[in-house]
């Protein structure tokens, strides 16, 4: 699938033809591949586009997953469990969330 893009904001959106405005864009990601027939180069071009925060992740794997692919290598990390942003270093269990709200909030 060949789709071409426009940037709108800080980040390239797919054009799906349809947006009149960039608010009509798809926020969704897809990752273009331009082979070493447009490069000229012995290894594919992987571009990212769209995407949003909460969908990063997800996004950064799928590509890794084909460039794993692409150099016959299987992944040896996730990163499912790692937090992010603010959520590093928020208490997983009810009862430490609760202990650090007490400390918090005033009697």
């Amino acid at each position: 699938m060949n789709r071409s893009s426009c940037f709108t904001g800080v980040r390239p959106l797919a054009n799906s033809g349809s947006g009149k405005t960039t608010g009509q864009y798809s926020r969704d990601h897809h990752i273009e591949v331009l082979s070493g027939d447009w490069t000229n180069l012995s290894f594919p071009v992987y571009s990212l586009v769209g995407g949003k925060w909460t969908s990063f992740r997800a996004f950064s794997e799928q590509v890794t997953d084909k460039v794993l692919a692409f150099l016959g290598k299987s992944r040896q990390k996730y990163t499912t469990d790692l937090p992010i942003g603010g959520g590093r270093g928020y208490p997983r269990s009810e009862e430490d969330r609760k202990s650090i709200l007490k400390a918090w909030l005033p009697d």
